[in-house]
Protein backbone atom coordinates (compact mmCIF):
# COMPACT_ATOMS: atom_id res chain seq x y z
CA UNK A 1 0.00 0.00 0.00
CA UNK A 2 2.94 2.05 0.58
CA UNK A 3 4.81 1.25 -2.45
CA UNK A 4 1.54 2.71 -4.28
CA UNK A 5 0.95 6.16 -2.67
CA UNK A 6 4.85 6.77 -3.22
CA UNK A 7 4.01 6.34 -6.84
CA UNK A 8 1.17 8.28 -6.79
CA UNK A 9 3.54 11.33 -4.96
CA UNK A 10 5.91 10.26 -7.45
CA UNK A 11 4.16 10.91 -10.80
CA UNK A 12 2.62 14.19 -9.20
CA UNK A 13 6.08 15.24 -8.10
CA UNK A 14 6.63 14.91 -11.58
CA UNK A 15 4.39 17.52 -13.29
CA UNK A 16 6.74 20.33 -12.79
CA UNK A 17 9.77 18.90 -14.62
CA UNK A 18 7.18 18.31 -17.58
CA UNK A 19 5.87 21.67 -17.84
CA UNK A 20 9.49 23.66 -17.52
CA UNK A 21 10.58 21.42 -20.81
CA UNK A 22 7.04 22.34 -23.05
CA UNK A 23 8.24 26.04 -21.88
CA UNK A 24 11.48 25.52 -22.92
CA UNK A 25 10.46 24.51 -26.21
CA UNK A 26 8.21 27.05 -26.62
CA UNK A 27 11.02 29.67 -25.93
CA UNK A 28 12.97 27.88 -28.61
CA UNK A 29 10.62 27.53 -30.86
CA UNK A 30 12.30 25.26 -33.55
CA UNK A 31 10.08 24.84 -36.47
CA UNK A 32 6.17 24.32 -36.68
CA UNK A 33 6.21 20.56 -37.38
CA UNK A 34 8.53 19.94 -33.33
CA UNK A 35 5.61 22.74 -32.15
CA UNK A 36 2.54 20.32 -33.01
CA UNK A 37 4.27 17.60 -32.12
CA UNK A 38 5.12 18.49 -28.63
CA UNK A 39 1.58 20.23 -28.35
CA UNK A 40 -0.15 17.19 -28.89
CA UNK A 41 1.91 15.28 -26.21
CA UNK A 42 0.87 18.21 -23.82
CA UNK A 43 -2.90 17.30 -24.31
CA UNK A 44 -2.55 14.00 -24.03
CA UNK A 45 -0.17 13.09 -21.36
CA UNK A 46 -2.33 14.70 -18.40
CA UNK A 47 -5.39 12.51 -19.82
CA UNK A 48 -3.81 9.47 -19.27
CA UNK A 49 -1.51 10.39 -16.17
CA UNK A 50 -5.48 11.85 -14.99
CA UNK A 51 -7.41 8.34 -15.89
CA UNK A 52 -4.93 5.91 -14.38
CA UNK A 53 -4.47 8.11 -10.91
CA UNK A 54 -8.33 7.68 -10.73
CA UNK A 55 -8.27 4.04 -11.62
CA UNK A 56 -5.69 3.36 -8.03
CA UNK A 57 -7.79 5.65 -5.77
CA UNK A 58 -10.50 3.81 -6.91
CA UNK A 59 -9.05 0.25 -5.93
CA UNK A 60 -7.24 1.68 -3.48
CA UNK A 61 -10.83 2.67 -1.34
CA UNK A 62 -11.98 -0.96 -2.19
CA UNK A 63 -9.13 -2.68 -1.00
CA UNK A 64 -8.91 -0.68 2.40
CA UNK A 65 -12.82 -1.76 2.80
CA UNK A 66 -12.43 -4.97 1.89
CA UNK A 67 -9.63 -5.49 5.22
CA UNK A 68 -11.70 -3.84 6.99
CA UNK A 69 -14.58 -5.63 6.43
CA UNK A 70 -12.59 -9.01 6.45
CA UNK A 71 -10.95 -7.81 9.80
CA UNK A 72 -14.41 -7.16 11.34
CA UNK A 73 -15.61 -10.81 10.60
CA UNK A 74 -12.20 -12.46 11.88
CA UNK A 75 -12.37 -9.90 15.36
CA UNK A 76 -16.60 -11.79 15.34
CA UNK A 77 -17.59 -7.88 15.66
CA UNK A 78 -21.41 -8.12 17.15
CA UNK A 79 -21.34 -12.02 16.15
CA UNK A 80 -21.41 -11.16 12.64
CA UNK A 81 -19.24 -13.64 11.93
CA UNK A 82 -19.58 -16.78 14.15
CA UNK A 83 -23.87 -16.34 14.08
CA UNK A 84 -24.38 -15.04 10.34
CA UNK A 85 -22.07 -16.08 8.24
CA UNK A 86 -20.55 -19.30 9.77
CA UNK A 87 -23.60 -21.34 9.21
CA UNK A 88 -23.51 -20.47 6.05
CA UNK A 89 -19.78 -20.72 4.85
CA UNK A 90 -18.43 -22.74 6.91
CA UNK A 91 -18.16 -25.68 4.31
CA UNK A 92 -16.74 -23.30 1.57
CA UNK A 93 -12.89 -23.53 0.65
CA UNK A 94 -10.99 -20.54 1.41
CA UNK A 95 -13.66 -18.17 1.85
CA UNK A 96 -14.23 -19.80 5.63
CA UNK A 97 -10.85 -18.74 6.05
CA UNK A 98 -12.01 -15.50 7.03
CA UNK A 99 -14.56 -16.68 9.59
CA UNK A 100 -13.58 -16.21 13.16
CA UNK A 101 -12.82 -19.73 15.20
CA UNK A 102 -14.94 -21.37 16.81
CA UNK A 103 -14.38 -21.93 20.57
CA UNK A 104 -14.12 -25.11 22.20
CA UNK A 105 -17.62 -24.44 23.57
CA UNK A 106 -18.96 -23.59 20.31
CA UNK A 107 -17.53 -26.89 19.12
CA UNK A 108 -18.55 -28.93 22.10
CA UNK A 109 -22.39 -27.48 21.79
CA UNK A 110 -22.52 -28.53 18.04
CA UNK A 111 -21.09 -31.94 18.39
CA UNK A 112 -21.84 -33.14 22.02
CA UNK A 113 -20.21 -36.86 21.11
CA UNK A 114 -16.27 -37.52 20.05
CA UNK A 115 -17.41 -40.04 17.37
CA UNK A 116 -20.38 -41.86 15.39
CA UNK A 117 -19.70 -44.97 17.44
CA UNK A 118 -20.41 -43.08 20.36
CA UNK A 119 -23.46 -41.33 19.17
CA UNK A 120 -25.05 -44.58 18.28
CA UNK A 121 -24.18 -46.27 21.52
CA UNK A 122 -26.23 -43.41 23.58
CA UNK A 123 -29.03 -43.40 20.77
CA UNK A 124 -28.68 -47.18 21.54
CA UNK A 125 -29.25 -46.36 25.34
CA UNK A 126 -32.20 -44.14 24.89
CA UNK A 127 -33.97 -46.40 22.66
CA UNK A 128 -33.55 -49.08 25.56
CA UNK A 129 -34.88 -46.89 28.03
CA UNK A 130 -37.45 -46.00 26.21
CA UNK A 131 -38.66 -49.83 25.84
CA UNK A 132 -38.01 -49.88 29.61
CA UNK A 133 -40.64 -47.36 30.14
CA UNK A 134 -43.02 -49.17 27.24
CA UNK A 135 -43.03 -51.75 28.92
CA UNK A 136 -43.09 -50.93 32.98
CA UNK A 137 -46.49 -49.31 31.99
CA UNK A 138 -47.72 -51.30 29.57
CA UNK A 139 -50.78 -53.68 31.00
CA UNK A 140 -52.96 -56.52 29.59
CA UNK A 141 -56.00 -54.15 29.04
CA UNK A 142 -58.04 -53.04 26.19
CA UNK A 143 -58.25 -49.47 27.16
CA UNK A 144 -57.44 -47.24 29.75
CA UNK A 145 -58.96 -43.66 31.21
CA UNK A 146 -56.59 -40.87 31.17
CA UNK A 147 -59.39 -38.77 32.77
CA UNK A 148 -58.58 -39.72 36.38
CA UNK A 149 -54.87 -40.33 38.04
CA UNK A 150 -51.35 -38.33 37.39
CA UNK A 151 -49.39 -38.80 34.77
CA UNK A 152 -47.09 -41.37 36.67
CA UNK A 153 -50.43 -43.56 36.40
CA UNK A 154 -51.13 -43.50 33.27
CA UNK A 155 -50.44 -47.50 32.10
CA UNK A 156 -50.39 -48.16 27.98
CA UNK A 157 -53.16 -51.19 27.09
CA UNK A 158 -51.84 -53.60 25.57
CA UNK A 159 -53.82 -52.95 22.25
CA UNK A 160 -52.12 -49.86 21.53
CA UNK A 161 -48.92 -51.46 21.58
CA UNK A 162 -50.12 -54.29 18.76
CA UNK A 163 -51.95 -51.60 16.86
CA UNK A 164 -48.60 -49.19 16.83
CA UNK A 165 -46.47 -51.83 15.21
CA UNK A 166 -49.10 -51.38 12.41
CA UNK A 167 -49.72 -47.67 12.93
CA UNK A 168 -46.16 -47.04 12.09
CA UNK A 169 -45.51 -49.49 9.52
CA UNK A 170 -43.26 -51.69 11.63
CA UNK A 171 -45.27 -54.51 10.13
CA UNK A 172 -46.41 -53.77 6.45
CA UNK A 173 -49.93 -54.83 6.25
CA UNK A 174 -49.60 -53.99 2.50
CA UNK A 175 -47.67 -57.60 2.05
CA UNK A 176 -50.13 -59.51 3.88
CA UNK A 177 -52.25 -60.08 0.19
CA UNK A 178 -49.48 -60.55 -1.69
CA UNK A 179 -48.36 -64.22 -3.01
CA UNK A 180 -44.82 -64.70 -1.28
CA UNK A 181 -46.88 -63.74 2.07
CA UNK A 182 -46.15 -66.00 5.56
CA UNK A 183 -48.51 -68.61 6.88
CA UNK A 184 -50.30 -66.06 9.57
CA UNK A 185 -49.75 -63.33 7.27
CA UNK A 186 -52.57 -65.08 4.87
CA UNK A 187 -54.74 -65.78 8.15
CA UNK A 188 -55.08 -62.18 9.30
CA UNK A 189 -55.09 -61.03 5.64
CA UNK A 190 -58.57 -63.92 5.12
CA UNK A 191 -60.00 -62.57 8.84
CA UNK A 192 -59.23 -58.66 7.15
CA UNK A 193 -61.28 -59.29 3.97
CA UNK A 194 -64.18 -60.33 6.02
CA UNK A 195 -64.23 -57.53 8.31
CA UNK A 196 -63.70 -55.45 5.70
CA UNK A 197 -66.76 -56.40 3.43
CA UNK A 198 -68.57 -55.88 6.49
CA UNK A 199 -67.61 -52.63 7.77
CA UNK A 200 -68.32 -51.46 4.03
CA UNK A 201 -71.34 -53.23 3.87
CA UNK A 202 -72.41 -50.93 7.12
CA UNK A 203 -71.44 -48.12 6.04
CA UNK A 204 -73.35 -48.19 2.59
CA UNK A 205 -76.40 -48.67 5.11
CA UNK A 206 -75.69 -45.46 6.99
CA UNK A 207 -75.15 -43.43 3.82
CA UNK A 208 -78.30 -45.17 2.07
CA UNK A 209 -80.68 -44.46 5.41
CA UNK A 210 -83.45 -41.98 5.48
CA UNK A 211 -82.77 -41.35 8.99
CA UNK A 212 -79.39 -42.09 9.30
CA UNK A 213 -78.02 -41.94 12.56
CA UNK A 214 -75.95 -38.90 14.15
CA UNK A 215 -72.78 -39.12 14.73
CA UNK A 216 -73.08 -38.86 18.65
CA UNK A 217 -75.02 -42.02 18.82
CA UNK A 218 -72.98 -44.53 16.57
CA UNK A 219 -70.93 -46.78 18.53
CA UNK A 220 -66.83 -45.43 18.78
CA UNK A 221 -65.72 -48.04 16.00
CA UNK A 222 -68.47 -46.68 13.50
CA UNK A 223 -67.44 -42.89 14.75
CA UNK A 224 -64.10 -43.83 13.47
CA UNK A 225 -64.76 -45.24 10.16
CA UNK A 226 -66.99 -41.60 9.76
CA UNK A 227 -64.19 -39.64 10.73
CA UNK A 228 -61.82 -41.13 8.24
CA UNK A 229 -63.63 -40.96 5.24
CA UNK A 230 -64.20 -37.46 5.38
CA UNK A 231 -60.58 -36.66 6.08
CA UNK A 232 -60.11 -39.39 3.21
CA UNK A 233 -62.41 -36.69 1.02
CA UNK A 234 -60.62 -34.21 2.30
CA UNK A 235 -57.03 -35.03 1.49
CA UNK A 236 -58.36 -35.77 -1.61
CA UNK A 237 -59.38 -32.35 -2.53
CA UNK A 238 -63.10 -33.83 -3.04
CA UNK A 239 -64.06 -31.97 0.24
CA UNK A 240 -63.55 -28.15 0.26
CA UNK A 241 -63.05 -27.53 4.08
CA UNK A 242 -61.57 -24.17 3.59
CA UNK A 243 -64.96 -23.44 1.63
CA UNK A 244 -66.90 -24.28 4.91
CA UNK A 245 -69.61 -21.62 6.64
CA UNK A 246 -68.71 -22.50 10.31
CA UNK A 247 -71.91 -20.37 10.83
CA UNK A 248 -73.50 -22.88 8.86
CA UNK A 249 -76.38 -24.41 10.95
CA UNK A 250 -75.58 -28.18 9.72
CA UNK A 251 -72.24 -27.62 10.22
CA UNK A 252 -72.70 -26.82 13.93
CA UNK A 253 -74.61 -29.71 14.31
CA UNK A 254 -71.85 -31.77 12.91
CA UNK A 255 -69.23 -30.35 14.90
CA UNK A 256 -71.72 -30.92 18.27
CA UNK A 257 -71.93 -34.79 17.13
CA UNK A 258 -75.52 -33.90 16.78
CA UNK A 259 -75.82 -34.67 12.71
CA UNK A 260 -75.19 -37.75 10.73
CA UNK A 261 -72.09 -37.41 7.98
CA UNK A 262 -74.53 -38.51 5.35
CA UNK A 263 -76.47 -35.13 6.54
CA UNK A 264 -73.73 -32.81 6.72
CA UNK A 265 -72.29 -34.18 3.22
CA UNK A 266 -75.19 -33.56 1.57
CA UNK A 267 -75.61 -29.97 3.23
CA UNK A 268 -71.39 -29.34 1.64
CA UNK A 269 -73.22 -30.75 -1.50
CA UNK A 270 -76.04 -27.91 -1.43
CA UNK A 271 -73.30 -25.06 -0.90
CA UNK A 272 -70.68 -25.94 -3.03
CA UNK A 273 -68.11 -27.70 -0.54
CA UNK A 274 -67.46 -30.65 -2.67
CA UNK A 275 -66.16 -30.67 -5.68
CA UNK A 276 -67.59 -32.96 -8.06
CA UNK A 277 -65.19 -32.66 -10.58
CA UNK A 278 -63.34 -35.04 -8.72
CA UNK A 279 -65.79 -38.17 -9.29
CA UNK A 280 -67.86 -36.47 -11.85
CA UNK A 281 -66.12 -35.89 -14.96
CA UNK A 282 -69.21 -36.05 -17.08
CA UNK A 283 -71.49 -33.78 -15.21
CA UNK A 284 -74.40 -36.13 -16.30
CA UNK A 285 -75.73 -35.36 -12.45
CA UNK A 286 -78.95 -33.16 -12.88
CA UNK A 287 -79.89 -32.42 -8.99
CA UNK A 288 -78.43 -32.60 -5.18
CA UNK A 289 -79.90 -36.38 -4.99
CA UNK A 290 -77.74 -37.65 -8.20
CA UNK A 291 -74.35 -36.01 -6.87
CA UNK A 292 -75.03 -37.61 -3.92
CA UNK A 293 -75.00 -41.33 -4.98
CA UNK A 294 -72.56 -40.60 -7.15
CA UNK A 295 -70.47 -39.44 -4.15
CA UNK A 296 -71.45 -42.40 -1.96
CA UNK A 297 -70.94 -44.59 -4.59
CA UNK A 298 -66.90 -43.05 -4.95
CA UNK A 299 -66.62 -43.20 -1.12
CA UNK A 300 -66.87 -47.05 -1.26
CA UNK A 301 -64.57 -47.36 -4.10
CA UNK A 302 -62.38 -45.75 -2.35
CA UNK A 303 -62.44 -47.05 0.95
CA UNK A 304 -60.58 -50.51 0.21
CA UNK A 305 -57.70 -48.91 -0.98
CA UNK A 306 -57.40 -46.58 1.48
CA UNK A 307 -54.49 -47.38 4.20
CA UNK A 308 -55.62 -44.98 7.01
CA UNK A 309 -58.80 -46.89 6.55
CA UNK A 310 -57.70 -50.08 6.91
CA UNK A 311 -55.36 -49.67 9.37
CA UNK A 312 -58.64 -48.54 11.29
CA UNK A 313 -59.57 -52.01 10.62
CA UNK A 314 -57.22 -53.63 11.72
CA UNK A 315 -57.13 -50.84 15.31
CA UNK A 316 -60.46 -52.75 15.67
CA UNK A 317 -59.91 -56.70 14.65
CA UNK A 318 -57.04 -56.23 17.74
CA UNK A 319 -59.36 -54.74 20.06
CA UNK A 320 -61.66 -57.55 19.12
CA UNK A 321 -59.30 -60.21 19.25
CA UNK A 322 -60.16 -60.93 15.28
CA UNK A 323 -56.51 -60.50 15.41
CA UNK A 324 -54.39 -61.81 18.39
CA UNK A 325 -50.93 -60.90 20.12
CA UNK A 326 -49.50 -64.04 19.68
CA UNK A 327 -50.38 -63.32 15.69
CA UNK A 328 -48.29 -60.10 15.68
CA UNK A 329 -45.37 -61.25 17.41
CA UNK A 330 -45.59 -64.22 14.56
CA UNK A 331 -45.76 -61.10 12.07
CA UNK A 332 -42.48 -59.75 13.48
CA UNK A 333 -40.78 -63.08 12.72
CA UNK A 334 -42.08 -63.51 9.62
CA UNK A 335 -41.24 -60.11 8.01
CA UNK A 336 -38.06 -60.00 9.77
CA UNK A 337 -38.74 -57.46 11.87
CA UNK A 338 -37.76 -59.53 14.68
CA UNK A 339 -34.32 -62.61 13.42
CA UNK A 340 -36.02 -65.84 13.34
CA UNK A 341 -35.68 -68.06 15.97
CA UNK A 342 -37.27 -71.23 15.85
CA UNK A 343 -37.35 -72.26 19.81
CA UNK A 344 -39.66 -68.75 20.25
CA UNK A 345 -41.72 -69.07 17.07
CA UNK A 346 -42.76 -72.95 18.44
CA UNK A 347 -43.69 -71.68 21.86
CA UNK A 348 -45.67 -69.07 20.35
CA UNK A 349 -47.10 -71.20 18.15
CA UNK A 350 -47.69 -73.98 20.90
CA UNK A 351 -48.90 -71.60 23.66
CA UNK A 352 -46.34 -72.16 25.66
CA UNK A 353 -45.51 -68.93 25.98
CA UNK A 354 -47.92 -66.14 25.30
CA UNK A 355 -47.44 -62.34 23.91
Amino acid sequence: MLLILSTILGSIADRPVICMGIRMAEKNKKTEDNLDILNEELDMEPRKENKALSAIIIALIILIWLGIFIVLIKLDVGGFGSKVLAPVLKDVPVINKILPEASDEDVSEEIPYKSLAEAASYIKELEQELAGIVYATTENIKEYDTSSGTASDIKIPIDDVYFALINNSIIDIGHFGEEEAGEVEKQVYSAFLGKRDAVIQGLRQQFDALAPTPYGELDKEQQMYMSSILSMLTDQGVFLADKVNTEDEVYKSWKEDAASLSEYLRRAISMDWIDITKFDTDSKYSDSTEIYDALIDYIMEQLPDDLEFNKRIYKCMINQELVTGTQICLLLFEQGVLQENAQEVASLRDGAVSA
